[in-house]
């Protein structure tokens, strides 16, 4: 998905709202005055954005204190919330996409890097360890939450 700054976006707005031939307004009064009308103008289309949130969770596997099966039921009811609601993201749908790691750094990783490959937008997860996965998501600059992680890669700067 493109992300557009602000600035060009508002740009592009003022220029095909002033460009000649385009004016909305003026098009829906020669339809009427024709005697015809356009259902966009009679019925408001929402178009939702889709993101899909990446959920790398150790379900099976030898990692002690597993929180896989909790965590999953409380982020899809998070979810549900979310997209039911007309006020916290009105325009936006959140979508699931989950793994199971087992709890190992490769296959978190290798379903890391498939996700990020079909657009995932952010991640939730990996359960345990997950320098490695940290390092990949910071590299594409997409937002990685590690609900149960005992490893430490906060830096002082200095």
């Amino acid at each position: 998905m493109t992300q557009w700054p602000i600035s060009v976006l508002l740009l592009l707005s003022v220029v095909l709202s002033h460009a000649p031939g385009i004016s909305g307004k003026r098009h829906h009064q020669q339809l009427q005055q024709q005697g015809g009308s356009h259902p966009y103008y009679h019925q408001a289309v929402t178009r939702k954005t889709t993101l899909t949130v990446g959920y790398l969770t150790a379900i099976k596997g030898d990692l002690k204190d597993r929180q896989g099966l909790a965590i999953s039921g409380a982020l899809k009811m998070a979810l549900d919330e979310v997209n039911d609601s007309p006020d916290i993201l009105p325009n936006v749908h959140l979508a699931l996409r989950w793994n199971d790691t087992r709890g190992d750094t490769v296959l978190a990783t290798r379903a890391m890097t498939e996700m990020i490959c079909d657009g995932v937008s952010t991640f939730f997860g990996p359960e345990g360890p997950c320098h490695v996965e940290a390092i990949v998501s910071q590299s594409r600059n997409i937002p990685m939450i590690s609900y149960v992680s005992n490893f430490n890669i906060i830096k002082k700067s200095g």
